[in-house]
Parts: C-alpha cells; structure tokens; sequence
C-alpha cells in the first residue's frame, strides 16, 4: 500500500507560464534497520517515492551512521562518497515512473551502533521557590540489536549538574561531563545488567538546572520558563509524557493554552499547588518541543503560607 501526503500552500503558489517551486515533505519510517550481527546491519527502505506523476529524474541519498563502512552488495548500484565523518550513498534514475513501487536492502558495518527502541520517556519538571528546576528523566528502552547493552549515553540540557542515575533497586553508575552553566552536559549510565536482544530495561536520570538559566523573572510576580520537552536526542520516542509542577502558590497564565504548538491533556489545580502534563506519541528529533510558560508566583508567598 501507499501512504500519502497533501501539501496545502498558504499562501498559493504561481508556478504558471513555467515556473517552479521547492519544498520538502519528510517521513519518519521506524524499524528499517535489523542486526545481522554485533557489528553488521542491514537497512531495507522504500528506493523511491511513490508520485501521482511521472518524474524526469529522482536523487536517492543514503546516509550511512558516522565511522560506518558500506558492506557487500546492495539490491541497487550507488556512488560512494563521503561528507567529513559519513559515509555517503547516491544514486539516480530517470525517468521516474508514477506509482513506483520498488523496495531496496544494503549492507553496513560499524563497531558501537546500538538499536534502541524507546518505548517511553517521562520527564517530570518540579520548580522550586528559589527558581531551580528539579528534573527526572525516565526511560524504557528494548534493545533490538544482537550486542548486549550495557550503557547508554544521553545528553541534557544545558548547566544541568548534581546527575545521578537509578533504578528499581537504587543508583547506577553514572559518568557525567559537564563544565559550567553556558555547556551542554553528557552522561554515560552503566545498567545494572547488561540487555540482551528483545530486552526492556528501564532507568531514571536526575539533575538539577541553574537559576536563571531556564525560568525567566518578568516583573515582580511574573515567571516565564523557556524549556524542550526533550532535547539532544535521536530517537523515535512512542511515548513522550512531561509533567510541570510549579512552586507552591503559583498560577499558570492562560492554563489552557499556554505552550506555544502544545496543548496540556491535564492541569490539575491542588489547594496551593499547579501542576500540567503533556503527551506527545512517536516524538522525534524532527518535531519543534520548544515550549514557553508563563506564570505568576509572590516570591514571598512561602513566608506567609497558611
């Protein structure tokens, strides 16, 4: 079968008396890349896209993961090129016929490619009455590749500081590299055992993120916080849940449609405290998870709490 796509131009587009117009209609497919062993892959893809017309010429561009060699015989001939650290694989057919539908397979290696399949990430934002960010990032990831996982590396946002890793049982080793308030930090989590093939391991990051970094003071009782949903990752996430609880004797502005492209599934509204989550299914690096809060809170609100 075919999946299709209606670009709707707002304002419309002239392409009369010979003229032409550029635009680009990307698609996320999951699940095209198998292991044939630790360090082998195999990818099977669409070689062409489906048109209602007869095209004069189509460019196919595979681009292989970084530091990955291209191995054996592909279903397709290509030209091998590379672009810094990828490996870069052209190839062009012309004409294209309308309603083509042919499937292609090719072959790479590479040393350290793990398969992720990330079921679902929680992330809970917790602010404090000082301005801190508390955060817990929680993952459950199925490792689809035959090496066993082992650890996993992730990246947070920008000043995070204080990071621990845990599980069910406890805290995991974790190895941070972070530098000051302005630097993106890496963490490197070791699981508690390693995941075979077709395993589900789950884990949870805390941190911390400075004051003034992410949540914005407006005037005397006005907040705004400038923050992702999920930042720095390449993954297809199922499942993307993020909870946002403010300070005790905070109001959100606007509750209803305070996030800019997000709407919140919940708000609840306890005796001194709010709270809003968000959910977003097959989340990818693609989306735009920016997002803008504001919010109202007396600094001095905790002095006087009844």
């Amino acid at each position: 079968g075919f999946y299709g796509v209606n670009a709707i131009f707002d304002p419309p587009v002239d392409i009369s008396d010979g003229g032409s117009y550029n635009f680009t209609v990307v698609f996320v497919f999951s699940n095209l890349i198998s292991a044939n062993s630790e360090n082998t892959f195999n990818l099977d893809f669409p070689m062409y896209p489906s048109l209602t017309e007869k095209s004069s010429v189509c460019n196919v561009t595979v681009v292989l993961p970084i530091e990955a060699s291209y191995e054996g015989e592909p279903s397709h001939s290509f030209n091998q090129t590379t672009l810094g650290p990828y490996r870069v694989l052209k190839h062009t057919k012309a004409p294209l016929e309308a309603f083509v539908k042919d499937f292609a397979w090719l072959r790479f290696k590479h040393s350290d490619f793990p398969l992720i399949e990330n079921e679902e990430v929680r992330r809970e934002i917790i602010l404090d009455e000082v301005g801190q960010s508390h955060l817990s990032d929680s993952y459950r990831i199925v490792n689809r590749g035959i090496k066993k996982l082992s650890d996993i590396s992730l990246g947070l946002p920008r000043g995070a500081y204080q990071v621990s890793a845990w599980d069910t049982f406890g805290s995991l080793p974790a190895s941070v590299e972070e530098k000051n308030v302005t630097t993106y930090t890496n963490v490197t989590v070791t699981l508690r055992g390693p995941l075979k093939m077709g395993n589900r391991g789950e884990f949870t990051v805390k941190y911390l993120l400075p004051r003034g970094t992410y949540v914005f003071q407006e005037d005397w009782r006005s907040f705004n916080l400038s923050f992702a949903m999920l930042e720095r990752f390449h993954w297809t996430v199922k499942k993307l849940t993020v909870s946002l609880t403010l300070p005790e004797g905070a109001e959100f502005v606007q509750r209803e449609t305070f996030v800019q492209g997000v709407n919140p599934t919940l708000v609840q509204k306890e005796t001194f405290q709010e709270k809003a989550v968000f959910t977003i299914f097959n989340a990818t690096s693609l989306h735009n998870l920016q997002f803008s809060v504001a919010y109202t809170y007396l600094i001095f609100w905790a002095s006087f709490r009844p």
